[in-house]
């Protein structure tokens, strides 16, 4: 079975690897803006406040 290391170090694995990570963190960080934003939206961030 291959590690990660020996296939970020295999040459046509490389790029696959890193454009996959880079999508995963643009995903998350969407997601994350998304509900900020319907959150805002919808009111609750200040009916729930005390």
């Amino acid at each position: 079975m291959r590690s990660y290391r020996t296939l970020v170090r295999t040459p046509e694995f490389t790029p696959f690897l890193l454009s996959f990570a880079a999508f995963a963190a643009a995903q998350t960080i969407g997601s994350l803006a998304l509900g900020t934003l319907v959150y805002q939206a919808t009111g609750l961030d200040r009916c729930c406040r005390r």
